[in-house]
Parts: C-alpha cells; sequence; structure tokens
C-alpha cells in the first residue's frame, strides 16, 4: 500500500514534466528530470495509462488517452500493455492531463475539506492503516512542516463511541447537559457519530415520546461505560435522523466583532449584507433554535438583533431573564432536570 500511495502521488510531476515537453520525452529523461528511476517512471505511467478511470468519475464516459508510450520498431502492434512495456518514448496526448485524478488538481479549500473528513474519520478508525497513509500524504501537502498535526491518540472517546454504534451497544453515560444546568446519568442508543464545529457528537436514542432522538457532545460526556446489552435501531431510524439534524435559518445583524458568536451556534453562516461595522448574517441553527438564538444574542452585545423571524426577536432577554432567576434561586443539590 505505500508504494502505491507513493506512486499515486508521483502522478501530477510526471505529468507536469510531459506538459513542458508536448514532443516527449524518453523515460529515461522523465526519470532523471523527476528524480526517479527509469523503471519505476515506467511501471507508474503504464498503471495509469492502463487504468479505467470511467468506472469510478461520474463525469467520464470513456476512458480518456491522456499519454501514449512510442518509438518501438514494431508500431502496429496493437497492445497497450506491451507498447507500455517496450517503448522508449512517452508523451502527452491530452489538453487536461490528470483530469481524472480529480485531487491532483484540486484547489486548497476543497483540499481541506477532504483532509478535514479524513482526519475526522481516522479518529472514529485510528486502525485504519490505510486511510491513515492517505491522511498523512493529505497533511505532508497541506501543512507546513512547521505545524505539528494532533496525534491521532489525542481523542479516545469517538472510536469507543464509534465501535458501541457499530456493534450496536447501549452506553450508560454522565453527562453534563448544553443547555439546562445538571448533570445526569442515562444510558443510550448510539445511532449516528457526527463532527461538527462543536467537536464531536452522537445522535442517539432511544426515541422520546414526541418521536425525537437526543444529541450528546462528547466533551460533555464526564464518564462512560459500554454496555454488553445490545439494541434494535428504529426501522425509521434515517428519518429520524435527518429530522436531528434539521436546522431552522434565522437572519441576525451582529457587530463585525461579535460575528465568531454566530461561528460558533449555527451549523452554515452565509452573509447577506455587511458594512464597515455590522454584518446581517443568515444562520442555519438546530434545535433548540431559541436557546442557541438566546446564546448569540447574549454574546454579541447590546447591538446584536434578530432580522426574522419576529418571534425570536426577545430569545436573548427571555434567556438572561431565566439565567439571572436561575443563579439568583437557592441551590438544590438534589434538584435533576430531565431534558439533555
Amino acid at each position: 500500500m505505500p508504494k502505491f500511495a507513493d506512486r499515486v502521488a508521483q502522478l501530477p510531476s510526471l505529468l507536469e514534466a510531459l506538459w513542458h515537453h508536448p514532443d516527449g520525452l524518453a523515460i529515461d529523461d522523465l526519470a532523471e528530470e523527476v528524480g526517479a528511476e527509469p523503471e519505476e517512471v515506467r511501471e507508474t505511467l503504464l498503471a495509469y495509462h492502463l487504468t479505467d478511470f470511467a468506472a469510478y468519475v461520474p463525469d467520464l464516459v470513456y476512458r480518456p488517452e491522456v499519454i501514449e508510450f512510442y518509438g518501438r520498431p514494431d508500431p502496429d502492434d496493437d497492445d497497450d500493455a506491451d507498447r507500455g512495456r517496450g517503448s522508449p518514448m512517452v508523451r502527452l496526448v491530452s489538453n487536461e492531463p490528470g483530469k481524472e485524478l480529480g485531487i491532483a488538481y484540486a484547489s486548497v479549500p476543497e483540499l481541506a475539506r477532504l483532509y478535514r473528513a479524513g482526519a475526522d474519520r481516522l479518529q472514529l478508525e485510528p486502525d485504519n492503516a490505510a486511510l491513515a497513509l492517505a491522511v498523512q500524504k493529505l497533511t505532508d501537502g497541506l501543512l507546513p512542516k512547521f505545524v505539528p498535526s494532533a496525534p491521532s491518540s489525542a481523542m479516545s472517546r469517538p472510536p469507543e463511541f464509534h465501535r458501541a454504534e457499530m456493534e450496536r451497544r447501549k452506553v450508560k453515560i454522565v453527562y453534563s447537559r448544553a443547555w439546562y444546568p445538571g448533570v445526569a446519568e442515562r444510558v443510550i442508543e448510539p445511532y449516528a457519530m457526527v463532527r461538527t464545529r462543536r467537536g464531536w457528537e452522537v445522535d442517539a436514542g432511544p426515541v422520546d415520546d414526541h418521536g425525537r432522538l437526543r444529541t450528546y457532545l462528547l466533551n460533555g460526556v464526564q464518564s462512560f461505560e459500554v454496555l454488553a446489552e445490545t439494541f434494535e435501531r428504529p426501522a425509521d431510524v434515517d428519518a429520524l435522523l435527518r429530522a436531528q439534524r434539521r436546522t431552522t435559518a434565522v437572519e441576525l445583524s451582529v457587530p463585525y466583532d461579535s460575528r465568531w458568536a454566530v461561528d460558533k451556534y449555527a451549523e452554515v453562516v452565509e452573509v447577506v449584507a455587511e458594512d464597515e461595522t455590522s454584518a446581517r448574517l443568515r444562520a442555519h441553527l438546530l434545535e433548540p433554535v431559541r436557546q442557541r438564538v438566546g446564546l448569540i444574542l447574549l454574546a454579541a452585545g447590546m447591538d446584536a438583533r434578530v432580522v426574522g423571524p419576529a418571534e425570536l426577536a426577545d430569545a436573548g432577554v427571555e434567556l438572561a431573564r431565566r439565567l439571572l432567576d436561575h443563579y439568583a434561586a437557592p441551590r438544590d443539590e438534589s434538584a435533576q432536570g430531565s431534558e439533555s
């Protein structure tokens, strides 16, 4: 696998070198130009030439010809493999070399998204050697050498919860709740792991009396135990998961220095308008929407306001009043709320 990955990584430099030599190059000269062994270069180009990417890339109807091996004494030989192994020369025959490679010519934002997705998945599957190699290749290509990457062992919980999800095992958690005060102990059924701006989250059952799931932030889990007891996923679990991740669009006007608050609590943020001092943003928020809007308004300050929908305009005032009442009331250590 490492040898294959190294050869795939070498393709862009080979194609770029050939691009600068439209009349072609001898395999030996091409190898010298890219700093590789001639037979290695030949095997890499031949494997690329004989691979049918049309089966894997949606916008390719047929396998395009990109390179041509030539210079063999028997030019009428129609066997691509024989020509590739015996011809001393190679040249480009395409104006878009490497199009089907995709990643080789992807933009930096696309590569960054791919890196984040791969790195997140690697946290769930730390023993996946092929994935680890791919992420390392992206890390080497994207990050400056002086920026250390986080060790895969930095997060111990995601793999355990992911394994419980795959094996359909219940998990006993002690959880510090995000929207209501207090710590609760629950036995949950993990249905899906999701990586958001807030960190890892698990959408879990059992389904409540209102037909809904619950979402738990893993950084709010104080302790956990994967149980031997298993569970059955609901027949409509996909619909339940989609409903759990359904967002509501809310437009807000916030000072520029408070945009971080919107980014923190929203899944997606769109800029509607902006000037020198403030920005009008469309925030796509998960439930509980009113609490999230309230937190944004409190964090963003007096100049922040809800543009729409109008029924959320007082969410900040309501949350502030509730917080004042909570902290002003005598503490009852035995009180435990019922919602996460």
